[in-house]
């Protein structure tokens, strides 16, 4: 009797089907962030940026730190190189 609840067990399991990719959680209607108005910063050492006047939420990223890599559209990021000098300002 065992034998024929696992065969029919293993039978079901068999033809259920994988559920799909899970749908990317990125809202396309999120606002996005104001990296394009801030590219005039790329060059300039972070030491000179008010970083208090930088739109929220920002996080300005060092040389060489680990970061998160979940994306947030509204989310700007700076990103330094190993002068601390700005590399690039991107949504994310």
């Amino acid at each position: 009797m065992r034998l024929i609840a696992l065969a029919s067990f293993l039978a079901l399991a068999a033809c259920a089907t994988m559920p799909e990719d899970p749908v990317d959680p990125v809202d396309p209607d999120a606002p996005a962030c104001a990296a394009d108005s801030y590219q005039h910063l790329v060059g300039q050492p972070i030491g000179e940026v008010d970083t208090e006047t930088l739109p929220h939420p920002t996080r300005v990223v060092p040389h060489g730190v680990a970061v998160t890599m979940e994306y947030r559209a509204d989310r700007m990021t700076v990103w330094l190189d190993r002068r601390d000098h700005i590399e690039r300002v991107q949504c994310g």
